[in-house]
């Protein structure tokens, strides 16, 4: 096992800690990690835990490969790239806000526990495996893509940018149980599962910067809110 009860400032070179021969349990949670460096942490079936990374001085990038959860407690802000759970589940133990410096992020399963979740990947793509029992779900990114449903108590709100295409996969359910579910794509978006808000409004934008392209709203699956509106920025050949 490997445990950090203090603060943690990486030095130069690559942050790679690797349990994988003894499945070993990773913690560092214990205290604040920082330092510009790239972070690759491999537990086999061990679980990892992770508090505030990046706040003082911006990880590089990070990577969690384990086949046990991966529990989040703290913001983590990087420069480049986030993997989180590639092979096992993630939870929240707290609200979390993950950042890049307009790099991607990838999560796999992710437990809510009521907590908050929010994203913040500037121009970088965003791919999401099912999120579970969350208090919300923020996600701002260039590309995005829903590939497993989404149960929120108190909203969802996807905001892209970079004239990039929004998704929501057939299978991915958005529900939410309060609060107002709103995706609004820069390019098309294209809804394939079904959307349900019994308790506010959903709200489906594409084309939101206007351009005159061929940027749709493609709606191929049941849409239920308190109010429902459909709409395309503007430019001549964008349809719904």
């Amino acid at each position: 096992d490997l445990s950090a009860a203090t603060n943690v400032n990486l030095a130069a070179g690559s942050g790679a800690i690797n349990t994988n021969g003894n499945n070993g349990v990773v913690k560092l949670n214990g205290g604040a990690v920082n330092g510009g460096q790239v972070v690759n942490i491999t537990a086999g079936t061990g679980d990892v835990y992770l508090g505030a990374m990046g706040q003082g001085t911006a990880l590089t990038s990070l990577t969690v490969t384990s086949a046990g959860s991966t529990y989040l407690s703290g913001a983590i802000t990087t420069t480049g790239l986030i993997n989180l759970g590639l092979d096992g589940p993630n939870v929240l133990l707290n609200d979390v806000n993950l950042a890049t410096t307009n790099s991607a992020v990838s999560l796999a399963a992710v437990t809510g526990n009521a907590h908050a979740l929010s994203i913040a990947a500037g121009t970088g793509t965003v791919t999401l495996a099912g999120i579970t029992n969350v208090g919300s779900l923020g996600v701002g990114g260039g590309q995005i893509d829903f590939n497993g449903a989404v149960t929120a108590i108190s909203g969802i709100t996807a905001t892209g940018t970079n004239n990039a295409a929004m998704t929501v996969a057939g299978g991915s359910t958005l529900t939410s149980t309060g609060g107002s579910i709103t995706l609004a794509s820069q390019n098309s978006l294209t809804v394939n599962a079904a959307i349900d808000n019994n308790a506010g409004p959903v709200t489906l934008t594409a084309n939101t910067d206007a351009l005159a392209e061929d940027q749709d709203l493609n709606i191929g699956a049941a849409v239920k809110g308190t109010s429902v509106t459909f709409a395309v920025g503007g430019g001549a050949s964008s349809n719904i």
